[in-house]
């Protein structure tokens, strides 16, 4: 698990690191490896359509998590989904599901192969009263109608908060 601290406003705030996760380094990757970008994820209240061009608001006491994942078929024989339904976060107990996203670099929704590779953002919209707090989250990934039978690793790219430019221009 990972505490972050977010922030929620009129733009966009980098979700910074207060505390790592560890990932056994020394055992082999799994067949599935979703890696989560801490340094290109960040929360925001709204963000410009990628189709439209127009600014996409949260809904009221909402704000958008924008986590941003990396899913590489590593070993399963079995072709993998990336549709965002199959992920899912945890705080605090309760269980998010991922948003509609029509913004630019959305995590696509393909069939990896083995060796395939993609990434891009999945959004869940997530309680206005987690803004301006730490708060602990886990995320789950299972491809949707494939994939069956082969184990997913997880791995935390982590990131010095000074480093962090507070706009994300591509997204918003």
């Amino acid at each position: 698990m990972l505490t972050l601290t977010l922030g929620c406003g009129s733009t966009p705030t980098q979700s910074t690191t207060t505390s790592t996760s560890s990932t056994d380094t020394s055992s082999k990757y799994k067949e599935i490896l979703v890696t989560i970008d801490n340094a290109r994820s960040f929360i925001t209240d709204n963000y410009k359509s990628g189709t439209t061009g127009s600014p996409y608001y949260a809904e009221e006491g909402k704000c958008f998590f924008m986590l941003y994942v990396i899913v590489e078929n590593v070993g399963c024989s079995k072709e993998i989904s990336t549709h965002p339904w199959g992920f899912e976060i945890t705080i605090d107990n309760v269980v998010y599901g991922p948003d509609t996203y029509i913004g630019t670099k959305e995590l696509q929704t393909v069939d990896l192969l083995k060796g395939g590779k993609t990434e891009g953002y999945v959004v869940f919209d997530i309680p206005i009263s987690y803004l301006n707090k730490e708060f602990r989250y886990s995320i789950l990934y299972q491809p949707l109608l494939s994939g069956y039978g082969c184990e997913v690793e997880y791995k935390f790219i982590e990131t010095d908060a000074s480093q962090i430019p507070q706009e994300k221009e591509e997204v918003i």
